[in-house]
């Protein structure tokens, strides 16, 4: 039986293209949201870094200005027992500090109005406690120790010194606070960030895995047609010409079988009462070795192999094959 070889091409379809294209947009949204939800996720941990390390500084500043106004006071106390000028060197130095930690604070908490409010307030009582401070100084510089005991023990000054502690504690609660949620964002954000980078590894090694399938695939069919291709046109050359069903049988089962690699085959063409075979190689059959006492040359493996001068062999056969012999 013969057929016509003919490339087949499947006739666009613009709805099963359109299709296709889902799979690849939701890739791109994937990808998309994963930049955008880790520009977001390190946008919120360098934040956050930025937020701690403010906190940090602040409750640093903070524990200075206590530090300092508690330096100022061990300046006094010692001025105003021995009356020696030298005990104001801390009390002097420790003015200087604390304003400028109130300076500093007051640049580094500008983004925050109310942490700016409580600063103020806590300036106020610094100041009040650096003039009680001064007040006793001078009394003791100019009326005596008498004088200065006075205002020290009307308890001006301690409670100037407990309304900054309570102050510089609320200040440092609401810091440590802020630090906490900072540090719980940016932990919730690297969680983020590896769940996300994670996500996108494994579908990037999916992606990655397809391509190179469909890639092996297409160069796989373009080879299959390249060689369909090829096929069809030394068959045409092997066959071209004029010639008897019985030339043609043979010259056609002998290039199919060697291109295809194929060690037996049959050539049958339609006839009235069904299909008679004008063509075969490789098959053997009593009838088909033997006719009036000679050899059908190159339809047999041992005519096909003296006519064609070279060594056949062959394996694995089907169950249910035609058979092959000699």
């Amino acid at each position: 039986m013969t057929a016509k070889l003919k490339p087949r091409f499947d006739s666009p379809n613009a709805g099963a293209a359109f299709r296709t294209l889902w799979p690849l947009l939701g890739v791109m949204l994937f990808f998309i949201g994963s930049g955008f939800l880790a520009s977001k996720n390190i946008r919120t941990i360098r934040e956050g870094s930025a937020e701690v390390l403010r906190s940090q500084e602040t409750m640093t500043a903070l524990s200075d200005v206590l530090s300092a106004v508690q330096d100022a006071e061990t300046g006094q106390r010692g001025y105003l027992l021995t009356g020696n000028e030298s005990y104001l060197e801390p009390y002097e130095s420790a003015l200087r500090d604390a304003t400028a930690q109130l300076q500093a604070m007051e640049r580094a908490l500008g983004y925050d109005p109310a942490q700016t409010e409580r600063l103020k307030l806590l300036s106020r009582g610094v100041q009040a406690k650096l003039e009680e401070l001064h007040e006793t100084i001078e009394l003791r510089r100019t009326q005596g120790f008498e004088a200065a005991l006075t205002v020290v023990n009307s308890n001006r000054g301690k409670a100037a010194m407990d309304d900054i502690r309570a102050r510089l504690t609320a200040m440092r609660t609401i810091e440590l606070d802020k630090r906490a949620e900072r540090l719980a964002e940016m932990d919730a954000a690297y969680r983020a960030a590896l769940t996300s980078g994670a996500a996108t590894a494994v579908l990037g090694i999916i992606l990655t895995t397809l391509i190179a399938f469909l890639l092996r695939r297409h160069a796989r069919a373009r080879d299959r047609s390249d060689w369909l291709q090829q096929g069809r046109l030394e068959l045409t050359t092997a066959t071209g010409g004029d010639l008897d069903n019985d030339v043609l049988a043979k010259a056609s089962l002998g290039f199919l079988a060697r291109y295809t690699g194929a060690e037996a085959g049959m050539l049958f063409v339609p006839t009235d009462a069904g299909f008679q075979r004008i063509g075969a190689v490789g098959t053997t059959s009593p009838v088909d070795i033997i006719e009036g006492g000679a050899l059908r040359p190159a339809e047999s493996l041992l005519g096909r192999a003296v006519d064609e001068k070279r060594v056949l062999l062959v394996s694995d056969v089907p169950a249910g094959y035609f058979t092959v012999g000699s």
